[in-house]
């Protein structure tokens, strides 16, 4: 790969001595635990309730209509996000624009071309799925627009938090580090996506076994990263993330959480397995195939060795 900087060499280009990764890493859980307590009792303090109504707000166990229970999920990564921006900056002395991206600014279009070609696509498979098997019978449409329009509003507002603090940390941070550590970006992609698959270990629910899940998210993971890559930037990976959440929430109500989605599945065709698992890498690979067709990526960097950059003007 060529010794110029792009997104992975960009650790080099920031302070990275050992102990500040240490330094970064130790305090992050506590100072989230502190900022999300400090969110919690302001909401409380704001909404004129008690101290039952902000223990449940801090333990994630409001769950009585759509909206709280999207706010009790959600509202703890405003903090996350907050904190691993801050804590790079501080910790690191990097610009934040380093976990986004190689350039200077933001690629906005990228994130909004991603999500557009994501809902096309989409829509698309569940055209063929509905041609192959038009046997609708496990799905029901549950839509209530009375709670429906305010939950969105709050997934609106709320997950790209989410969305971007797991980008951010996982797919640049973690991967950027590991450069450090391992030169070759396909052997630390399977180190990070390994990491983003543990993390959801809690969604079992949606899945007929653990090896299932597991196997899921850590193939979105590396999908990510595959785009990561090939684009020098995230932007991409954060409007995919990004719509594919959106529409997990707002389409199929799961058993046991409190959705307001379009449609609810029986729970016998609810069952995800590892045809599932099939048909999303493929229709991750058609998504590969379009973006390259639209930014003639080069797939050998995928082969290539992250070399420390050339900086012109260093001693």
């Amino acid at each position: 790969m060529n010794n110029y900087i792009n997104f992975l060499s960009q650790a080099y280009t920031y302070k990275h001595e050992w102990w500040r990764y240490l330094l970064f890493i130790l305090p992050f859980i506590p100072v989230i635990f502190l900022l999300y307590q400090g969110l919690c009792l302001l909401i409380t303090l704001i909404l004129g309730e008690g101290a039952e109504f902000y223990n449940a707000l801090y333990y994630s166990v409001l769950d009585d209509t759509p909206s709280v229970y999207v706010m009790s999920r959600l509202l703890v990564h405003v903090i996350t996000f907050i904190t691993v921006i801050m804590l790079f900056l501080l910790v690191h002395r990097g610009r934040a624009i380093q976990l986004i991206n190689s350039g200077s600014k933001v690629r906005w279009n990228r994130m909004f071309c991603a999500v557009g070609l994501f809902i096309v696509c989409y829509a698309l498979q569940i055209a063929i799925s509905f041609v192959i098997d038009p046997d609708t019978s496990g799905m029901e449409i549950v839509f209530k627009a009375k709670e429906f329009f305010p939950y969105l509003a709050l997934l609106l507002i709320l997950l790209p938090f989410q969305v971007s603090f797991e980008e951010i940390m996982l797919r640049s941070y973690l991967n950027q580090s590991l450069v450090l550590l391992c030169k070759y970006p396909l052997i630390n992609f399977v180190v990070s996506s390994a990491v983003f698959a543990a993390l959801h270990y809690g969604d079992l629910q949606m899945a007929e076994s653990y090896a299932v899940l597991m196997l899921s998210m850590f193939m979105f993971g590396v999908f990510m990263c595959i785009i990561m890559l090939l684009d020098d930037g995230i932007e991409l990976c954060l409007g995919i993330h990004f719509i594919n959440n959106l529409l997990g929430f707002i389409l199929i109500e799961r058993e046991g959480k409190r959705m307001s989605a379009i449609f609810k599945m029986s729970e016998e065709a609810e069952v995800y397995g590892y045809l599932d698992v099939l048909s999303e890498i493929c229709f991750y690979a058609v998504l590969l195939f379009i973006f390259t067709k639209i930014y003639h990526w080069d797939w050998r960097r995928l082969l290539g060795k992250i070399e420390k950059p050339v900086i012109i003007g260093a001693e």
